[in-house]
């Protein structure tokens, strides 16, 4: 009886990749250790590669693949059968993973649901961000201990200051964006053509280009915002400033408006950086989001030493 291998595809799964990288780091550390040194460069990655591939598409894959579906239509189940309930466990569920950082973990879940036609893991990730923000804030204002009101203080969310699509600032079409030479943070792409506070501070900087302004805010976070790519070059045409350098500004306030089609007609990327320029003062800077997004949206959580 010949060894049956059924033929199944591994896009929109991601713990088969996870397990064979694993596979391949262990299968190398051990034939480093018995083959000679002489034929080491030689037979180490050719047997690494054929160790890997043989466990991964006889054994591992299959098992990987079926744990994948078996933890997404547990989710899924959940959210269709349970409803309101399943949503509330998912819910509740979600705040410990994240404390602890294994909320990463869902990543691969979330990849396989939206191959599978979409994804409901966003909106709980959403709401729980809006509650751990809601619950330091809260903290903040009704505790007497001044240790722990400024742990509370500094462990917020930054909203977006814009409305498109929140991407990392790794894919800003820019080396010194996406190096974050600059400092850490968020890029979104504009559907809309104008920047707000997104909390309550100070303009602290306003290019007379007016293609990017910085806002450090009441808690002390430089804020650099910078509308589009290259765009000093457009020598502030397209763009209106509507507060001055030293202005007092509060959350929602209208800070610049520009027009999105003359500026991508004149060749621009509107990917626009939203940087937090002493990146050094906090132990954590972390993203809340990708995909679409709008003004006053969690987009960058902070956490300070």
């Amino acid at each position: 009886m010949g060894l049956t291998i059924e033929k199944v595809g591994y896009q929109g799964t991601v713990l088969p990749v996870l397990a064979a990288s694993y596979i391949l780091s262990f299968a190398e550390k051990k034939l480093h250790k018995y083959i000679p040194e002489i034929l080491d460069n030689l037979l180490t990655p050719l047997l690494t590669v054929m160790i890997t591939g043989f466990v991964t598409f006889t054994v591992v894959g299959g098992i990987m693949r079926t744990a994948g579906d078996m933890l997404t239509n547990s989710f899924v189940w959940m959210h269709d059968t349970l409803g309101i309930v399943g949503g509330m466990a998912l819910g509740f569920l979600y705040s410990p993973l994240t404390m602890t950082g294994m909320h990463h973990s869902l990543l691969p879940v979330d990849i396989q649901m939206v191959a599978a036609g979409g994804s409901f893991l966003l909106a709980i990730a959403s709401c729980n961000n809006v509650a751990q923000g809601g619950a330091t804030l809260c903290a903040m204002l009704r505790t007497k201990d001044k240790k722990l009101k400024s742990v509370a203080a500094t462990s917020g969310v930054i909203c977006s200051p814009l409305t498109g699509k929140a991407i990392l600032m790794s894919e800003v079409p820019d080396d010194t964006f996406a190096a974050e030479v600059l400092g850490k943070g968020m890029a979104v792409i504009l559907s809309e053509g104008k920047v707000v506070a997104p909390c309550h501070g100070e303009i602290s900087t306003l290019f007379d280009t007016k293609h990017a302004i910085g806002i450090t805010t009441k808690d002390g976070v430089e804020l650099l915002i910078h509308v589009g790519v290259n765009t000093v070059e457009l020598n502030g045409k397209y763009y209106e400033a509507h507060v001055a350098q030293g202005d007092q500004v509060k959350p929602g306030q209208v800070l610049l408006t520009f027009d999105i089609q003359k500026i991508q007609e004149a060749g621009y990327s509107v990917s626009t950086p939203v940087i937090i320029a002493n990146t050094d003062d906090y132990i954590n800077v972390e993203g809340l989001k990708n995909g679409e997004i709008h003004c006053m949206e969690p987009l960058i959580k902070l956490e300070e030493s």
